[in-house]
């Protein structure tokens, strides 16, 4: 099983960056309910509004599918994703 991880920073002081950044985390855990994907959410650094958001997939299906979804969402795309030795990471690392 796999784990993905990402990172978000909410910003205090610019509320466009506020809002862009809630979106993404609202997407993320849409996605994840879409593909019976369990989600949790820590706070990495409450002095930086830093937010870990990791994601466990109960099969490979529900990880592509995942991850199908962030490529096709305009704001994140293949961007937001990031590959290493062919496994598909969310701009942090898969955890094992």
């Amino acid at each position: 099983m796999d784990w993905l991880c990402t990172v978000e920073f909410i910003p205090e002081d610019d509320e466009e960056a506020r809002l862009f950044a809630t979106e993404i985390i609202g997407h993320l855990f849409g996605y994840a309910q879409a593909t019976n994907t369990r989600a949790l959410a820590l706070v990495g650094d409450a002095d930086a509004n830093a937010y870990e958001l990791l994601f466990s997939f109960a099969s490979s299906e529900s990880k592509e599918q995942f991850l199908h979804l962030v490529r096709t969402n305009d704001d994140m795309g293949n961007d937001y994703i990031e590959n290493d030795n062919g496994k598909a990471l969310l701009r942090c690392s898969v955890i094992t």
